[in-house]
């Protein structure tokens, strides 16, 4: 094909036609742009059209997870709500009062659950992997700060979550220093575990225990946090599906 237009060029230049020798470079030229133009413009088609299969596949990933995290907030908040009943409870019992150092010793003893809910999300490897790759930049920015704003709150509920169940543990160590916690795992129980209830220090048990409490309740102060972010995990799931009907 190059030959050809070289051998148009160079018969027109022979027969001194030098005007339509230019006209007929220019309009080679003309062409060459048009094929260079289209070429760029199906290449773009092509990038784009493979950044939106890239966009739909990462959409229905992130629906999966935040359906999933929906479901472990929901579980999360109503397990927080239980054990805060309890402790509400055990407040209510032991500020009456008919309240005696024998009703403490019956709920530390008998009643009290040293169980407590932490935070940890574990939907987050396709969220990290869109980051490191960069393909989560392909949604649009607003789409992609709210996909950004939701994952750094799940990271901060569970540093918090985190703290809170340190302060916790050094707070139930502190205690069992001086007074067993019901526990299945107890190496001794019976007549043996008796004699450590026995001649108690009231006063001590007090104080430690209701440092005890004092330190599970904190940890579910964050419990409105986690309805917000309930609340904001479902209109990116609303946003998400958009995509998805697309």
């Amino acid at each position: 094909m190059i030959k050809f237009f070289r051998k148009i060029r160079q018969q027109l230049l022979t027969e001194n036609k030098f005007s339509t020798y230019l006209l007929y470079a220019i309009g080679e030229i003309v062409l060459v742009v048009i094929g260079i133009m289209i070429a760029l413009s199906l290449n773009n088609w092509n990038t784009d059209n493979a950044n939106k299969k890239i966009v739909h596949k990462n959409s229905m990933t992130l629906i999966q997870n935040l359906k999933k995290d929906s479901v472990y907030i929901k579980d999360r908040m109503q397990k927080i709500q239980t054990q805060e009943d309890e402790l509400f409870n055990l407040q209510e019992r032991l500020s009456s009062r008919e309240a005696t150092v024998d009703t403490l010793l019956k709920i530390a003893r008998y009643e009290f659950n040293p169980l407590t809910v932490t935070i940890n999300f574990k939907n987050e490897n396709a969220y990290k992997t869109m980051v490191l790759s960069g393909e989560i930049n392909l949604f649009d920015s607003d789409l992609t700060q709210a996909i950004y704003d939701l994952y750094r709150k799940h990271e901060y509920f569970e540093t918090i979550s985190e703290d809170n169940f340190k302060s916790y543990v050094e707070a139930i160590q502190n205690y069992q220093e001086s007074f067993p916690i019901k526990n299945r795992n107890n190496t001794i129980n019976g007549p043996l575990q008796d004699m450590l209830w026995q001649d108690v220090n009231a006063k001590e048990l007090i104080a430690k225990f209701n440092k005890l409490t004092v330190s599970k309740r904190i940890g579910y102060e964050r419990k409105a946090g986690l309805e917000d972010l309930l609340k904001e995990n479902s209109a990116l799931l609303v946003e998400l599906r958009k995509i998805e009907n697309r």
